[in-house]
């Protein structure tokens, strides 16, 4: 997946009254896509993630995010955040790659 700012530069990434900035998705997608990666290995594609995981793994690659702002990781991870990103996500809550 090719993440630029410009993916996100005129799109509103929202969900009940949550908001990213164009710069706040880029990061966000690209630390997603970090998990993803780093739950694969070469021969491998990456496997469909539970939201609730990627939750958890965001919160151990960037700890300081809930450390200085307490609950926005949450807000981030939402699945309706998170395919507005452009990660497809199904009724069950697994977020997958896409290629």
């Amino acid at each position: 997946m090719k993440i630029r700012l410009t993916d996100y530069m005129d799109r509103s990434i929202q969900h009940d009254g949550f908001q990213l900035k164009p710069k706040d998705a880029y990061e966000t997608a690209q630390n997603i896509e970090e998990i993803f990666l780093r739950n694969s290995s070469w021969f491998r594609r990456p496997k469909p993630m539970h939201y609730l995981e990627i939750r958890r793994q965001y919160k151990n690659l960037r700890p300081g995010m809930e450390q200085f702002h307490p609950g926005v990781v949450d807000l981030m991870t939402q699945p309706e955040i998170i395919a507005q990103l452009g990660f497809p996500v199904d009724d069950e809550g697994n977020v997958s790659y896409p290629f």
